[in-house]
């Protein structure tokens, strides 16, 4: 995937011939973080996470909760922090995996 970009529909995508899908539907995607290979999707439902450039999605956690914001540590990997709605702030050692 050439561009992801995150809306109140989900998750899309332009290819590298510059056609548009929809790679994460029916999530209100707050925030896009590049956690290494690894892209992390902070929505309405959790975290989501993409090891394949944002073709396929699964989710890693936070169920239950709005994930504003994701911020990956200063090296741009671990620790990553999530900030969320009922309020709190997360952190993982392992790229989001727990």
């Amino acid at each position: 995937m050439k561009l992801l970009a995150g809306t109140s529909k989900g998750v899309f995508a332009v290819g590298e011939s510059g056609e548009v899908v929809s790679v994460l539907p029916d999530r209100s995607v707050r925030d896009l973080a590049g956690v290494g290979r690894r892209v992390l999707a902070g929505a309405d439902t959790g975290i989501f996470a993409s090891d394949d450039g944002g073709r396929t999605w699964r989710p890693r956690g936070l169920e239950g909760r709005t994930v504003w914001k994701i911020l990956p540590g200063p090296d741009g990997l671990e620790p990553v922090y999530a900030g969320t709605q009922p309020a709190g702030v997360f952190r993982s050692e392992d790229g989001a995996e727990s």
